[in-house]
């Protein structure tokens, strides 16, 4: 309705409701597209004035019959006028509660619905009055709903008014996907019996009497059908309920999850009301919250012609549906292999890497056989589709997170050539790195850097080509540690700064990190095992051993030549940072080889030592440590500066760069 059409229609229905009472004073409590609501005050007590859609005989008998039938539960209608859309309804004797959490109160509804169906069994011919909803039906509306173009509907009859024709189509894509589900699981929620369920359930639609039982209004929208159409709105997340009520690997029944209370409280008092057995209930639920939701979706389509202004307030509305559907299909799809592949396709091309991994990895909790099941269906995407591109590099990070929880094996995380390239895979390898060095206090990171890089800095190193400040600094047995200046290949952003190294830290210390020390460790033929040590004491030992302080500083090692057992590498003691030192020092020890072009990550508390040297040749090792802006190492240089470059150098660099260089002995 146009707003200004609205407002004169309330005056309209106002002068009609005098005819039936003797108004004092009248004040709109709600104002919406598809409706406006008043008090009415007359004669000491307080009726509502509801003025809906003209001809809207249908929801006024609605109401009536609802409040016939369960007249504890919903007011009386007092006077109607179909044709015109306008009633009367009696006063509830109810309040919004004020007393309650939002939780209590939904609770506290979900039970009294759940106790009005019940006693709805019993309504027989009354019951059957009422619209009855059909599955086949519903399902043929929500795909028209769906399907429509914008173009030609702009007036809110078609999904693409509300949200736009690229993401209804999605929708409608999302749905099609799902279809074969969908329709079992509405086969068992239609085998439940016929009660009566609200149409637009929510805490704006219900108050608390005096005795403290709920009352609910707006039965205009009512249907009849097995319970559980109502809930979409109240229990949180629609796909959570999916998640807690169908069958999947590893049990879904947390019992700290809000929806899964919400679930739980209503699933409990129909059964104690004898509405149906706890097994009937937990297998036709699902179908029946969906259908509730997609009859929601599609009562936007009843609207008619309504005003851009009016348009906007529905689209909040649409949109949490939407999203609702949206997180439901990817849930059913999991159930099915076709419905898999289908699904990763979908996203793939309209959602991108980061939420196709998401979902990936959800799959892989929730399916038998995991993420090794879920790498099968690779074979059966399109060879020339981006999923073909993205499953592999999913699977691949689940597997390193999922490896890397493991007892005694160390964390590892594979870049590849091509993640540098593309900027949302690499995002998504930054974030899943930040979280498992934040739990393991390590990281073994494969091909972060150009071999060929690491290659020129190692001739450049072993060839003297620098000038460096300082003297070497003896670190153990056959270990020397050299400032290297940065400077010829060293000063290559895609070694200092690259766009992995930057994401962590950024992450980790915070967008204004410095490079604290750039150097070589170099560990000569021979070199014995190095003794176990951190880098640095915890800068505040009345709470070192606790799990959430951050760190202060982060080692890069980035080896200069292949690490294999021979040369050996660096051994840590995973998640040692955590806790208190005596137990970091009896942690076990754990290893990677790294070919060229990987590097380790380590936090500055964490217990860790160098392996022996058993090769012919040397194991140069670059060292690049970054610090919160706040810390500076005054631990372990005495004998050099641990940071040094060149003024041309520096100069030559973008401000943000130079930003990192905060500190450092320029010559």
């Amino acid at each position: 309705m146009e707003l200004n059409s609205r407002h004169a229609r309330f005056q309209d229905a106002l002068a009609w409701a005098q005819q039936h009472l003797d108004i004092e004073t009248s004040e709109i409590v709600r104002d919406m597209p598809w409706g406006m609501t008043a008090v009415l005050r007359s004669n000491g007590q307080q009726h509502f004035l509801k003025v809906l859609p003209e001809k809207s005989s249908a929801a006024i008998e609605i109401s009536k019959s609802v409040s016939e039938i369960v007249p504890d539960f919903a007011p009386a209608v007092l006077a109607g006028d179909g044709p015109a859309g306008r009633m009367i309804i009696h006063d509830h004797h109810g309040l919004p509660s004020t007393s309650m959490s939002s939780m209590e109160l939904k609770l506290a509804a979900l039970k009294r619905l759940a106790e009005l169906q019940t006693v709805a069994l019993g309504a027989g011919e009354k019951l059957a009055s009422l619209p009855a909803l059909r599955w086949e039906t519903l399902w043929a509306h929500t795909m028209q709903f769906v399907a429509g173009d914008a173009n030609n509907a702009g007036n809110g009859s078609t999904l693409a008014s509300y949200i736009g024709y690229r993401r209804a189509a999605q929708t409608r894509e999302l749905l099609q996907i799902c279809e074969q589900t969908l329709s079992d699981l509405a086969k068992a929620a239609f085998r439940l019996p016929v009660t009566l369920n609200h149409g637009d359930f929510h805490t704006n639609n219900m108050a608390v009497r005096q005795d403290g039982q709920v009352v609910f209004h707006d039965w205009d929208n009512a249907v009849c059908g097995p319970a559980g159409l109502s809930l979409n709105s109240m229990i949180g997340s629609v796909a959570g309920a999916l998640r807690h009520l169908m069958p999947m690997k590893g049990g879904n029944r947390d019992a700290n999850d809000e929806t899964a209370i919400y679930v739980e409280a209503y699933v409990a008092a129909l059964v104690e009301g004898g509405y149906a057995s706890e097994t009937r209930l937990r297998r036709g639920l699902p179908g029946s919250i969906l259908a509730g939701l997609l009859y929601n979706l599609v009562a936007y389509a009843e609207l008619g012609e309504i005003s851009r202004t009016d348009l906007s307030v529905c689209v909040a509305d649409v949109e949490r549906i939407c999203k609702e559907i949206t997180q439901s299909c990817m849930v059913l799809s999991m159930t099915d292999r076709g419905a898999s592949v289908r699904m990763l396709e979908h996203l793939a091309q309209n959602a991108g890497f980061e939420v196709t991994l998401n979902h990936v990895w959800e799959m892989s909790g929730a399916i038998e056989g995991g993420v090794d099941q879920i790498s099968q269906l690779e074979a059966e995407l399109p060879k020339t589709g981006i999923a073909r591109t993205y499953l592999p590099v999913a699977t691949s990070i689940i597997r390193d997170f999922e490896n890397s929880r493991k007892h005694d094996v160390p964390p590892q995380l594979h870049l590849t050539l091509a993640d540098h390239g593309e900027p949302e895979v690499l995002a998504s390898k930054i974030g899943v790195a930040t979280s498992m060095f934040a739990e393991h206090g390590c990281l073994f990171v494969h091909d972060a850097f150009p071999a060929p890089l690491l290659e020129e800095c190692r001739r450049a190193f072993e060839k003297g080509e620098f000038h460096s400040v300082g003297q070497p600094l003896k670190v153990g047995d056959c270990r020397y540690m050299t400032t290297v200046p940065v400077d010829g290949p060293f000063n290559n952003r895609d070694l200092f700064a690259a766009d992995f190294i930057n994401g962590v830290m950024q992450r980790m210390l915070g967008p204004d990190y410095i490079l604290g020390s750039f150097t070589i460790v170099s560990s000569e033929p021979g070199a014995q095992l190095q003794h176990l040590h951190v880098d640095h004491a915890a800068l505040f030992p009345e709470v070192s051993g606790q799990p959430d302080i951050p760190p202060f500083a982060i080692t890069v090692l980035v080896p200069l030549v292949d690490i294999d057992a021979e040369i050996g590498g660096t051994a840590v003691a995973k998640g040692s940072h955590r806790v208190d030192p005596v137990r970091g020092r009896d942690m076990p020890l754990a290893t990677s080889t790294l070919s060229l072009g990987g590097c380790l990550f380590m936090d500055y508390r964490l217990y860790h030592r160098g392996l022996a040297n058993k090769a012919k040749r040397a194991r140069p090792v670059l060292s690049m440590v970054y610090h919160r802006a706040w810390f500076r190492d005054s631990s372990n240089f005495h004998s050099q500066p641990p940071l040094q470059i060149a003024g041309p150098a520096l100069e030559a660099m973008d401000p943000e760069l130079q930003k990192r260089f905060v500190g450092a002995y320029v010559y």
